[in-house]
C-alpha cells in the first residue's frame, strides 16, 4: 500500500506561488524606492523646499542680512 503526501495541487504550483510572492515584493520595494524620492508626488517635494527657503529667508532676517520691508516682499514671491 503506498500513501501519496501531496496537497493535491498541480506540480509547478509551488514554484509559481514562489514567483509570485517574488515579483509582489520587488514591487513593493520599487514602490517604497518611489514614494521616499518624492519623485511620485512632485508637489510634497516642492513643499519642503518651499518651506526650506522660507526658513533660509527667515534666518536672513535675523542675522540682518534684509530688512522686514525685503523678507515679506520675498515671502510673499515665495508663496505664490
Amino acid at each position: 500500500m503506498t500513501y501519496r503526501y501531496d496537497l493535491g495541487v498541480f506540480p509547478g504550483f509551488w514554484a509559481l506561488l514562489m514567483l509570485l510572492v517574488l515579483i509582489l515584493v520587488v514591487g513593493a520595494v520599487v514602490w517604497l524606492a518611489f514614494e521616499l524620492s518624492g519623485r511620485r508626488h512632485p508637489d510634497r517635494a516642492a513643499g519642503a523646499r518651499s518651506a526650506s527657503a522660507e526658513l533660509i529667508l527667515a534666518e536672513r532676517l535675523a542675522r540682518g542680512e534684509i530688512d522686514e520691508e525685503e523678507y515679506r516682499r520675498r515671502l510673499g514671491a515665495l508663496r505664490e
